[in-house]
């Protein structure tokens, strides 16, 4: 899957290079392809001029916020490292609620901009939307989105996301740039899947996302937040 897809996308970017050759090109990682299913994406980045990834975290979920935030962080951090630590972009990511998760919930107030500023404090140089204007119709009419059924702003998710963008207008020092990690943590696709597909000594529950995002957790937690509990 990972060679049939990426040997799709380079031929869909043969008129893209002829054409505009001064634009970069690339293509929005998923998470649950990015991490959970049949793409190396260590081998797609070399073909995308910037990394670019959807981010739909699950808050108010099954997990707590902070344990989904240090998932989200961990995620984050793969896509900045796919490309040697260079800025990467959140090309989705939904202010409201979604229409997929198990419970499409509306997030509190304040839960979009800390998802959207954790993404640029992780490297992301955009936060962007799916989708502007919710859908009429189809398998989306639900999904979030900037511009609600209703039609105008005068909702409390276009007030967030209009307080995302003063917050990114005081950030623009911050663009472009990266930063030098201390630890790392290994997340390695062939390993996940030789895993996975091992017929034992465990057939179920064998983690290995999970397992890498405890070791993550330690360090994204601060140490103040460790001596608080």
């Amino acid at each position: 899957m990972t060679h049939q897809t990426i040997d799709f996308y380079k031929n869909e970017i043969v008129p893209l290079r002829e054409y505009t050759p001064d634009i970069p090109i690339t293509t929005n990682f998923d998470e649950y392809v990015n991490i959970f299913n049949g793409i190396d994406y260590w081998k797609f980045a070399p073909y995308v001029d910037v990394i670019s990834w959807d981010n739909y975290p699950y808050w108010h979920g099954e997990r707590k916020n902070w344990v989904e935030g240090s998932r989200r962080g961990f995620i984050h951090d793969i896509n900045r490292a796919l490309k040697n630590g260079k800025p990467f972009m959140l090309m989705e990511s939904s202010p409201s609620a979604t229409n997929w998760q198990p419970v499409g919930k509306l997030r509190r107030p304040g839960m979009h901009a800390l998802a959207s500023i954790q993404a640029v404090a992780h490297g992301s140089d955009t936060v962007q939307y799916f989708q502007w204007r919710k859908s009429r119709g189809s398998s989306e009419k639900f999904h979030g989105a900037v511009v609600d059924h209703c039609g105008h702003e005068n909702t409390r998710v276009f007030q967030d996301v209009t307080q995302v963008g003063k917050v990114l207008e005081q950030l623009d020092d911050i663009v472009g740039t990266s930063i030098q990690p201390e630890v790392a943590v290994i997340y390695d696709w062939e390993n996940s899947w030789g895993i996975d597909d091992a017929q034992g000594p465990r057939r179920e529950k064998k983690d290995y996302f999970e397992t890498c995002v405890k070791h993550y957790y330690q360090f994204w937690i601060s140490r103040d937040y460790l001596e608080f509990f």
